[in-house]
């Protein structure tokens, strides 16, 4: 959608016209979910994040200026969302009952390709905890750029950063994510 059609249906949206909204959700439903997805891993909480990132986009619509593509301002949203939630409580005692299932276990025995499965899910669980434990300028930075592959250019428009900036702070988080998953591996 060019910046103009975005503009006249912001409008339409803000001056009453509810009904348009759905619109703005076709469009970027699915782009908002699977950058919260990456970061979550879980389904049942990125859609409730996705649909908590339409709802405040919608009652702030009006204070949406057109400085920026409104998937931009969309993804600032998401950001922010995914942000509040691993500083939730709900966040830190879902990760506390996060435990290792004892019938995939027993399951895997069978066969490599489960062992190997079972290998890549426990990979994940180790990413995604290390991820979370990033403070949010570290963490916006890794998932704009490399779990959602945005070039720096439009991470620092998202971020209403300095390129340089998006550069040092990617360099970082790259570095904290190593250490991290250097330090959940087995002895």
């Amino acid at each position: 959608m060019d910046k103009s059609a975005e503009s006249e249906l912001v409008q339409r949206i803000v001056s009453g016209d509810k009904e348009e909204f759905h619109v703005v959700v076709q469009e970027y439903r699915d782009i908002i979910f699977s950058m919260i997805m990456r970061q979550v891993g879980d389904r049942t909480t990125s859609e409730e994040l996705t649909q908590e990132t339409f709802v405040k986009a919608y009652v702030n619509l009006k204070r949406f200026r057109g400085e920026s593509k409104l998937g931009t301002w969309m993804t600032r949203i998401a950001l922010n969302e995914t942000n509040n939630y691993f500083a939730s409580r709900r966040f830190k005692e879902a990760r506390r009952s996060e435990s290792f299932s004892a019938e995939t276990h027993d399951q895997v025995k069978d066969g490599d390709e489960q062992q190997e499965m079972l290998e890549k899910e426990r990979w994940l669980v180790r990413f995604r905890a290390a991820l979370a434990t990033l403070r949010p300028l570290f963490r916006e930075v890794l998932v704009l750029c490399s779990l959602e592959g945005r070039s720096y250019e439009e991470a620092a428009q998202v971020l209403d950063i300095p390129v340089g900036t998006v550069r040092s702070r990617l360099n970082k988080a790259r570095l904290l994510m190593r250490e991290a998953l250097l330090q959940g591996e087995p002895a």
